[in-house]
């Protein structure tokens, strides 16, 4: 893949800005060097509105991600920024309607004003992996909706906030994030529905860095008996990795493992449909038969 770029300098010699690229494939990995140069940064702009890019990894050495970066690609859905990130411009991650995923890379667990920054560009859903010397964390952010309602009799402009979202964006502190808070609020998830309480719960079990046994309790819990209703939409959505979590980790009452099965069968994933019927017990791993479902 060509890039379009630029070369600078400053104190520290020349170095690249990514400006764009030439025919961008499916997934985009920006080089760490371009004429043997160091590739310090994307440009304003860089990829604004390119289709048919699914995936974009930034790579170590990149300083800065410009204004309006990735704004508007209608078909990104992870985006992977190194350790060396100090800042991202406004309206990098904005607009964004299938992006699902974004790895961060901190050099230390205290750092998230860069991923709170990023956050509070958006007000989309996404579930964020956080690389750090002391082990990954996952962690789930719903979306919310901020708006203002009219009130036409007293002439006045009333805000309303819905959905979690904002909530837990708020645990992003400045000395870095409070997974105790994230924790703790898990019922504002529940308020918003399955959907978004699952994905919360499924991602602090999958990396439980700094989970508490009792907040590990109530996630798993809430996941056993809501899984006739979590599994089928996890299914439904062709989200394989959590289903198969569920799956793997006996979070699953076993009348919803197997009609989870039957579902999996029907959507022809055979192997994700012998998974759940042995931890529905209906069947084992030599003697699996879909019609004992």
């Amino acid at each position: 893949m060509n890039f379009r770029y630029e070369i600078l300098s400053d104190n520290e010699g020349a170095y690249v800005r990514v400006a764009g690229a030439e025919a961008p494939a499916a997934r985009i990995v920006v080089p760490d060097r371009i004429e043997d140069l160091p590739v310090r940064s994307i440009g304003s702009g860089a990829f604004r509105s390119v289709s048919g890019v699914r995936e974009v990894r930034v790579p170590e050495g990149v300083m800065e991600i410009g204004s309006f970066a990735f704004y508007g690609m209608p078909d990104l859905e992870q985006l992977i920024l190194p350790s060396t990130v100090l800042g991202v411009g406004l309206g990098a991650v904005r607009n964004l309607p299938n992006l699902r995923r974004l790895t961060v890379s901190f050099p230390a667990s205290g750092r998230a004003t860069l991923l709170r920054d990023i956050l509070a560009d958006t007000e989309a859903a996404l579930t964020v992996l956080v690389r750090m010397r002391e082990g990954d964390a996952e962690l789930y952010f719903p979306k919310y909706v901020y708006g203002h309602d009219e009130d036409t009799h007293a002439r006045a402009f009333h805000s309303f906030l819905e959905g979690s979202g904002y909530a837990y964006r708020e645990t992003l502190e400045r000395k870095g994030i409070n997974y105790t808070g994230y924790d703790l609020i898990f019922k504002r998830a529940v308020n918003d529905g399955f959907e978004t309480a699952s994905h919360v719960a499924v991602s602090r079990l999958r990396f439980p860095f700094k989970l508490a046994d009792s907040a590990a309790e109530r996630y798993r819990g809430y996941l056993i008996e809501e899984s006739a209703e979590i599994l089928p939409a996890f299914i439904r959505a062709n989200e394989r990795e959590n289903a198969l979590f569920l799956a793997e980790n006996e979070l699953l009452a076993p009348a919803a493992a197997r009609e989870g099965a039957v579902l999996a069968a029907e959507m022809g994933d055979a192997e994700l449909s012998a998974r759940l019927a042995r931890a529905g017990g209906a069947a084992t791993e030599d003697d699996f038969d879909l019609e004992e479902l």
